[in-house]
C-alpha cells in the first residue's frame, strides 16, 4: 500500500484517472478496452498487484472527480480485475509467478529469452485482452451488470 501512496504523491492516482474517464467517454466496447489496454500496460511494467491497487483507487477517484456513470464504474473496475491478471502475460517483470516459472524452466536447462517471451507474449496478450473486453462488454451491454459507485 505504502507504494501505492507514494504514486498518488507523485499524481499517478489522478493521471490514471483522468485516462479512465477519458477513455470512458469513448464508445462503450472502445471504452472498456482502452481502460483494458491502459491496465494491462501498467501491470506489465509495474506488477499486477501494486497496479490493481493503483486502478481501483484511480477509479474511485475518478467516479467522485469526473461522475462516472454505473456502466463505465463497472466496466472500469472489471476491466482492472480482469486485466492485471492478464496484464504480466505481455511482459514478465508484471508477475513474480512468472518471474519464478522463468527462473525454474532455466534451472531446468530450458532458457526462455525475454525477447521470445515478448514476441510470444504480445500476440497472446493482444488476444486474451480483446476477448475479456468484448465478453466484458457484452455483460454490461446486454445482460445488465452493474456495480452501484
Amino acid at each position: 500500500m505504502t507504494y501505492v501512496q507514494g504514486l498518488k504523491h507523485a499524481g499517478a492516482i489522478d493521471l490514471f484517472a483522468y485516462l479512465f474517464a477519458k477513455a470512458s467517454t469513448l464508445p462503450s466496447l472502445f471504452a472498456v478496452l482502452v481502460q483494458s489496454l491502459i491496465v494491462t500496460f501498467g501491470a506489465s511494467v509495474m506488477n499486477n498487484w501494486p497496479m490493481a491497487i493503483l486502478g481501483l483507487t484511480s477509479i474511485k477517484h475518478a467516479t467522485v472527480y469526473y461522475s462516472l456513470d454505473s456502466g463505465a464504474f463497472t466496466g472500469s473496475v472489471f476491466a482492472n480485475i480482469i486485466v492485471n491478471n492478464l496484464g504480466p502475460h505481455f511482459f514478465p517483470l508484471g508477475s513474480l509467478a512468472i518471474l519464478m516459472w522463468l527462473g525454474t524452466m532455466k534451472r531446468k536447462g530450458l532458457t526462455v529469452r525475454i525477447r521470445d517471451y515478448f514476441r510470444i507474449g504480445a500476440v497472446l496478450w493482444i488476444l486474451e485482452v480483446t476477448a475479456a473486453s468484448v465478453i466484458l462488454w457484452l455483460e454490461i451491454t446486454y445482460v445488465g451488470l452493474r456495480l452501484s459507485g
